[in-house]
C-alpha cells in the first residue's frame, strides 16, 4: 500500500510539473507571436510613414510647379495686355489719320488709294483682333488647367493629412 501511495504522490507531483512545463511552452509561443506581430506592425508603420513622406514631397513639387506656372501666366498676360494697349493706340491713330485724309480734296486717284489703304488697315485690325482672341482663349485654358491642378493639390493634402493621422494612431497602438 505504501508503494501505491508513494507512486500516487509521485504522479501528483509529476502532473503539475508537466502542466507547468506545458504552460511555459504556451507562454513562450504566445510571446514569440506577440513579438512577430509587433515587428510586423512596426514595419507597416515605417512603410506607411515613408509612403506619406513621398506623397508629401510629390504634393510639394506640384505646388511649386503650380506657383511657377501662375507666375509665368501672370507675366504672359501682362505682356499681352501691354501689347494690346499698344495696338489700341495704333488703331486710334490710324482712325485719326483716315479721318484727316477724308478731309483732303477727293480725286479719283486719292479715293482709290484711300480705299485700298482703308481695306488693308481693316484687314490688319481683323488679324490683330483674331490673334488676341486666340491668345486670350489659350490663356483661359491655361488658367483653367492651373485651377484644376490646384484643386488636385488640395485633395492630395487632405489625403496626406488623413494618412499621417492613421500612422500616428498606429504608432500609439504599437507603443
Amino acid at each position: 500500500m505504501e508503494i501505491v501511495k508513494n507512486s500516487y504522490e509521485l504522479k501528483d507531483i509529476e502532473d503539475p510539473r508537466q502542466e507547468i512545463n506545458a504552460l511555459k511552452k504556451e507562454m513562450e509561443i504566445a510571446k514569440k507571436l506577440y513579438e512577430q506581430h509587433t515587428l510586423e506592425m512596426e514595419k507597416k508603420a515605417t512603410e506607411a510613414q515613408q509612403e506619406l513622406g513621398e506623397k508629401l514631397k510629390e504634393a510639394t513639387c506640384l505646388l511649386m510647379e503650380s506657383r511657377n506656372r501662375i507666375k509665368e501666366l501672370e507675366t504672359f498676360s501682362q505682356t499681352k495686355l501691354h501689347n494690346w494697349k499698344k495696338e489700341h493706340i495704333y488703331q486710334i491713330f490710324t482712325d485719326f489719320q483716315l479721318g484727316a485724309l477724308l478731309c483732303v480734296t477727293w480725286t479719283s486717284v486719292n479715293v482709290q488709294e484711300l480705299r485700298f489703304s482703308s481695306q488693308s488697315i481693316r484687314q490688319e485690325v481683323v488679324k490683330t483682333q483674331k490673334s488676341y482672341v486666340e491668345e486670350f482663349n489659350q490663356l483661359g485654358e491655361k488658367v483653367g488647367a492651373l485651377g484644376h491642378a490646384a484643386a488636385n493639390y488640395s485633395a492630395i493634402l487632405v489625403e496626406n493629412h488623413k494618412l499621417h493621422n492613421e500612422v500616428q494612431e498606429l504608432k500609439g497602438v504599437i507603443i
